[in-house]
């Protein structure tokens, strides 16, 4: 029989990481490219996209702390058979997840704003 506190677990930390690779690895690269954009006056076209980019990093480590809180309702929960527990682990996941997606939508930000900046629409 599955184990869905696993799963969701899992599932979880998957979104979380995502967070933090989508919008870390993209500041990473650019940052890797700044000493060649430096000379050609670039940098400032970089400015919003890092900036949307450390704001989803922020957003996936907040994500953990909401996380953490979560899951010690549902155990709090488990100790004390108490089911509004329950109902307060729930409203903490969900936030969570608006914070993951929040995340996600940074990146997506950063690149586009990138992008307009080279007219590449």
């Amino acid at each position: 029989m599955a184990d869905y506190r696993e799963i969701s677990q899992a599932y979880a930390q998957s979104g979380i990481n995502a967070g933090f690779i989508l919008n870390g690895g993209a500041a990473v690269a650019c940052l890797s490219q700044f000493a060649d954009l430096y000379p050609l006056e670039l940098l400032d076209k970089f400015t919003v996209g890092m900036l949307a980019w450390a704001g989803g990093v922020f957003l996936a480590a907040l994500v953990w702390a909401i996380a953490f809180v979560s899951a010690r309702y549902v155990d709090k929960a488990d100790d004390e058979s108490n089911q509004q527990h329950i109902e307060t682990s729930n409203k903490w996941m969900f936030a969570g997840l608006i914070l993951v997606l929040m995340s996600y939508v940074c990146f997506v930000g950063g690149v586009i704003s990138i992008a307009l900046q080279f007219d590449a629409f």
